[in-house]
């Protein structure tokens, strides 16, 4: 197999295909969990809470703040990082990504059980609560693949040495 050429990036991103998995796995879990509280009647004693809803969106903000700052850390002002830190962020994104995933398929799924009886207000309720779930799980999935990218080593500038990254033709070429 031949090398590619060029500098790699220095961390490999979770792959859509993991991605897709996670979701799935989410969706057979939610799903599974529904079908069997409808199987023992006891669909209606389970609410999905709105503190979730909340608590994933808090994390998601909390994770896209952590991206934000790393991104400006690494790659706007060109500093390192200690090791553990920066291990610790890029797990942290593939997780909250991951995670994230999961939750989509899982509240998806609960809330595609809940379309079909739409006309009582207890399945309305938990249709919305879930696609208000499915939401904020993607804007936590979005916010763990940013901080996961932000983890990324950037590419070596070119054989300018003296020159700063605003500074370098590419950066500021408003032509082609």
């Amino acid at each position: 197999m031949a090398e590619p050429d060029g500098p790699q990036p220095s961390v490999q991103l979770t792959s859509w295909r993991t991605v897709i998995l996670a979701g799935l796995i989410g969706a057979l879990f939610g799903y599974a969990l529904f079908a069997g509280l409808e199987v023992f009647g006891l669909e209606h004693e389970m609410r999905l809470p709105v503190a979730a809803v909340i608590t994933i969106a808090v994390v998601a903000v909390v994770v896209g703040w952590l991206a934000y700052l790393t991104y400006r850390t690494i790659h706007v002002r060109r500093r390192t990082m200690a090791g553990q830190q920066a291990v610790l962020l890029l797990a942290l994104g593939k997780t909250t990504l991951l995670a994230g995933a999961a939750l989509v398929g899982g509240y998806a799924a609960i809330g595609l059980q809940a379309l079909p009886r739409l006309d009582a207000a207890f399945p309305r309720e938990r249709a919305v609560a879930a696609g208000l779930a499915v939401v904020a799980s993607i804007v936590l999935a979005v916010a763990g693949r940013l901080l996961e990218r932000a983890c990324q080593i950037p590419r070596e500038p070119p054989d300018d040495k003296g020159a700063t990254p605003g500074e370098l033709p590419d950066d500021n070429d408003t032509e082609g």
